[in-house]
C-alpha cells in the first residue's frame, strides 16, 4: 500500500488536484490510511453484530480501522482478527445488502414522485454519476468490469468537482468555481458502492496483483475527490439550516453554531437559534386535549403562563410567515444571517396552501372550555384535510409512484442552503422529550392542582396518543416527512412510502452528526463536514434527568425520576405499551442514519489523513479564523466591517442564564 498511496500523490499532482498545503497542522494529521483500514471501519454501521469492540482488525487492516461507534453500542461476540475471514457468507450478503439500499435511494425521485431533489434533477457529471450507480455490481472475479467502473466512478467525480456553478445548483448569487452543491445523497452512495466493491474484489484478490494495486489507487483518489466537492459545495452555499429534531443536543449545536461565529437572530437558550418569522417553533402536543383535560384543572404559577408555544399539533406554518426557501433566503441575506435552526419539519410548497379553520379569537382568559372548542375545532380541519390527501394517493393505493400525495411529492429541502442533522438514538430521545415534557408542566402549574388533572389520564394509552401524536409516533420520520406528514394523526404514519421520503430527505443532509458517535468521529464531522474547529462535546447545556438511561425499563426510569415529576407522566404499563410503536419506524431511519454518518466518516478520516486542516486558519497559524466554517467565503452575508460574526440576539448569555436556572 505504500506503493499505492505514493501512486495517488502521483496522479492527484497530475490532475492539479493535490491536496491542500496545512504546515501548521500536523497534530491534526496522521498517515495516510489504507484503503482496508478506512472501509473497515465502516462494518460496525452496518453490521449490528460488529458495533463497539466486536471487531479485532488483523495488522493488514492497518491501526486505523478500529470503529468510531461509542462502546456502548458493543454486541455480543468476540475474537474476529480479519474482516473477509471473519464474515461468513450470511453476513457478506447482509453487508452487501445494507449498502445497496443506499444505493437504491438514487432512484427515489422515479419511485417517490418527488418534485424538488436537486442532485438527483441536474444533468451532466450528476447524471453521470447516477447512470453509472445504476449498473449492477459486477460479479466476483470480473476484474476487467471492476476497474472500468471505478475510473468511470472516478472520472465522473473529477467531472462533478470541476463542474461550473450554473449547471450544479447555483444561482444568481453565486461565484467561484466548482459545484454549488455537495452533492450529499451521491456522494455517500458513491462511497456505498466503492465499499462494495471493496468486500466483494477487492479483499478476496491475491496480495500484490497489479489491478488490485490499480484499483485502490483509483478508489482512494475517489474517495478523496468526494470529499473535494463536498467542501466546494459548502463554500458555494451562504445559510446554514440546521433541523433541530427536539431533544437532540439542539441548545448545544446552537451555542456551537455560535463559537464558529455564524450569525442568527437569537442564540439564546430561549429561542435555540429559531428564526421567529420561519415559524419552525415545536409542534408536540394537541391543544384540545391540553385545554380540555388539564387547562381547566390545572392553576398557572403566572396568569399567563402556559405550554402554549408546544400546544401547535394540527397547525402549519401561518400564512404571514416565512415559508418558501427563496422567502427565506432573502431574509436572511438582508438581516446578515448565516444561520438558523428549524425545530419543526422539512418544507412542502405543495402542501402550504392547505389552512386549517381560522381559531376563534378568544382572550387569554377566555374559559377552557372556549379554547378546547377553538383549537380543536381548528386543528381538526387541517388534519382531516392531509388525512383526505394522503387517502387519495398511491401511499393507500397501489396505483403507482406518480400517483403518491403531494404530501410526499412535494418535500423538500432547501438547495442553496446547506443542511445539517442531529440524530439520537429513538428511545434515548424519546424518554428525554417526555421528561422535558413533564418538567415543563411541573414547572408551570402548580403542583397539586396539575397532579389532580393528570391522575385520571395517567393510565389511559390511548388519551396520551392523542394528546401527543408526534411524541408518541415516530417523531423523526415526522420531522423529515414535510407538514403533510407531520401531522398526520397518531398511527397514520407507518406507510412504506413515508419510511422512504424520510430514508431519501435524510440522504439529502450535506452533514449528518450521530449523538452516539465517539468523540474523534463526532469531532471530525464538526471539523470535515462544516469546517468548525470546536466539537459538540465542548457544549453541554441542558442535562439529561434521570428518567433517560436506556439500560433501565420503563418501571425503573420512573422510580429513579423525581416523584414530583413522574406523576405527570404515563403510567409505566402505558408506557411499556405505546413505547415500541412511538420509535418503530424511527429505530429503521436511525439505522440507516448510523450508515448514512459512517459512510461520511470514511471521507472525513482520509481527509483528516490528507488534507489536514479543512480551512486555513482553522486550527492557528497565520490566517484568521473562518467565520462559521465553509460559509466565509460569502463575505457578503457577514456584518459590517469589522463586526464579529455570532451577533445574533443572546450572544454570549446562554450560559448565564443557564447558571441562573440551575439547569
Amino acid at each position: 500500500m505504500r506503493r499505492a498511496a505514493s501512486a495517488l500523490a502521483v496522479l492527484l499532482a497530475g490532475l492539479g488536484l493535490g491536496v491542500l498545503p496545512s504546515p501548521a497542522t500536523s497534530a491534526h494529521r496522521g498517515e495516510t490510511p489504507t484503503l482496508d483500514g478506512l472501509f473497515s471501519g465502516l462494518l460496525p454501521y452496518i453490521l449490528p453484530d460488529a458495533r463497539g469492540a466486536d471487531w479485532k482488525l488483523g495488522e493488514d487492516f492497518g491501526r486505523d480501522g478500529g470503529t468510531a461507534l461509542a462502546s456502548g453500542h458493543a454486541g455480543g461476540r468476540r475474537g474476529r482478527d480479519t474482516i473477509r475471514g471473519g464474515l461468513n457468507d450470511d453476513e457478506l450478503e447482509e453487508a452487501l445488502a445494507a449498502l445497496e439500499s443506499v444505493v437504491a435511494v438514487v432512484g427515489a425521485r422515479e419511485q417517490l414522485g418527488l418534485v424538488r431533489v436537486y442532485e438527483l434533477s441536474i444533468a451532466g457529471a450528476a447524471q453521470r454519476v447516477r447512470e453509472l450507480l445504476a449498473r449492477p455490481l459486477p460479479e466476483e472475479g470480473n476484474k476487467d468490469e471492476v476497474i472500468k467502473l471505478i475510473e468511470a466512478m472516478q472520472a465522473a467525480v473529477i467531472a462533478l468537482r470541476l463542474s461550473p456553478r450554473e449547471t450544479s445548483g447555483g444561482g444568481a448569487g453565486s461565484s467561484g468555481s466548482g459545484p454549488a452543491h455537495s452533492f450529499p445523497l451521491l456522494r455517500r452512495a458513491l462511497v456505498a458502492r466503492l465499499a462494495q466493491v471493496w468486500l466483494k474484489h477487492l479483499l478476496t484478490a491475491p496480495a500484490g496483483s497489479v489491478w488490485v494495486e490499480k484499483a485502490r489507487v483509483v478508489v482512494l483518489e475517489t474517495l478523496l475527490q468526494l470529499f473535494h466537492v463536498h467542501r466546494s459545495g459548502m463554500e458555494a452555499r451562504s445559510v446554514l439550516e440546521f433541523m433541530h429534531v427536539s431533544k437532540n443536543a439542539g441548545t448545544s449545536l446552537c451555542k456551537l453554531a455560535e463559537a464558529a461565529q455564524c450569525q442568527t437572530q437569537d442564540f439564546g437558550m430561549g429561542r435555540t437559534c429559531l428564526v421567529r418569522e420561519f415559524d419552525d417553533q415545536p409542534r408536540w402536543l394537541n391543544a384540545s386535549h391540553h385545554w380540555t383535560h388539564i387547562g381547566g384543572v390545572a392553576r398557572p404559577h403566572i396568569d399567563y403562563d402556559s405550554p402554549a408555544a408546544y400546544l401547535m399539533f394540527g397547525f402549519p406554518r401561518g400564512p404571514k410567515r416565512l415559508r418558501t426557501c427563496a422567502q427565506r433566503l432573502n431574509a436572511l441575506r438582508r438581516a446578515h444571517w448565516d444561520f438558523f435552526a428549524n425545530e419543526y419539519t422539512v418544507m412542502n410548497d405543495l402542501v402550504v396552501d392547505i389552512s386549517p379553520e381560522a381559531a376563534a379569537d378568544l382572550a387569554f382568559n377566555a374559559s377552557a372550555e372556549a379554547k378546547a372548542a377553538s383549537t380543536g375545532a381548528a386543528a381538526q380541519t387541517y388534519v382531516g384535510s392531509l388525512t383526505a390527501l394522503v387517502e387519495s394517493g398511491a401511499e393507500s393505493n397501489s396505483r403507482g409512484a406518480a400517483n403518491y400525495s403531494d404530501a410526499v411529492r412535494g418535500a423538500h429541502l432547501c438547495r442553496r442552503f446547506a443542511n445539517l442533522l442531529v440524530l439520537r438514538d429513538p428511545t434515548d430521545r424519546l424518554r428525554s422529550h417526555l421528561a422535558f415534557f413533564a418538567e415543563t408542566y411541573f414547572r408551570m402549574y402548580n403542583p397539586n392542582t396539575s397532579w389532580t388533572a393528570f391522575e385520571p389520564v395517567r393510565s389511559d394509552a390511548a388519551w396520551w396518543r392523542a394528546f401527543m401524536p408526534p411524541l408518541l409516533d415516530n417523531y423523526l420520520l415526522r420531522t423529515l416527512g414535510g407538514e403533510g406528514v407531520f401531522h398526520q394523526p397518531a398511527g397514520a404514519v407507518g406507510r412504506p412510502a413515508f419510511l422512504a421520503l424520510g430514508k431519501a430527505m435524510m440522504a439529502q443532509y450535506d452533514v449528518l452528526m450521530v449523538l452516539e458517535m465517539d468523540a474523534n468521529a463526532s469531532s471530525r464531522t464538526t471539523a470535515y463536514g462544516l469546517g468548525w474547529s470546536k466539537p459538540l462535546s465542548a457544549f453541554r447545556l441542558r442535562n439529561s434527568p434521570p428518567l433517560v438511561p436506556a439500560r433501565l425499563n420503563w418501571a425503573q426510569a420512573l422510580a429513579k425520576a423525581d416523584p414530583n415529576v413522574a406523576r405527570l407522566l404515563p403510567t409505566a404499563e402505558v408506557l411499556q405499551k405505546v413505547a415500541d410503536d412511538a420509535v418503530r419506524y424511527d429505530n429503521e431511519l436511525y439505522t440507516f442514519g448510523l450508515m448514512l454518518a459512517g459512510l461520511d466518516d470514511v471521507i472525513w478520516r482520509l481527509a483528516n489523513a490528507t488534507v489536514g486542516e479543512p480551512l486555513p486558519g482553522m486550527w492557528g497559524g497565520a490566517h484568521s479564523s473562518p467565520r462559521c466554517g465553509y460559509l466565509h467565503k460569502h463575505r457578503h452575508l457577514v456584518g459590517p466591517e469589522g463586526e464579529a460574526g455570532g451577533r445574533g440576539r443572546g450572544h454570549g448569555t446562554a450560559e448565564r442564564r443557564a447558571r441562573r436556572r440551575g439547569r
